[in-house]
């Protein structure tokens, strides 16, 4: 499966597509994979060490 993406149910749909919405149908997996794409696109404009996560639990 490596190289294979898949589109989400929900995605395209005009319902699920507003401005500012939370994005739907993705996994916990895929999103850190997000936030570690992000983190590593805005190296150059995050303080040192910073890095882009989900929040915990606790936040």
């Amino acid at each position: 499966m490596e190289g294979q993406t898949h589109q989400s149910v929900g995605w395209g749909d005009a319902e699920y597509s507003v401005p500012n919405q939370p994005v739907i149908c993705v996994t916990w997996y895929e999103i850190t994979a997000f936030c570690a794409w992000l983190t590593e696109w805005l190296q150059d404009v995050l303080p040192e060490g910073y890095v882009v996560r989900l929040p915990t639990e606790a936040e």
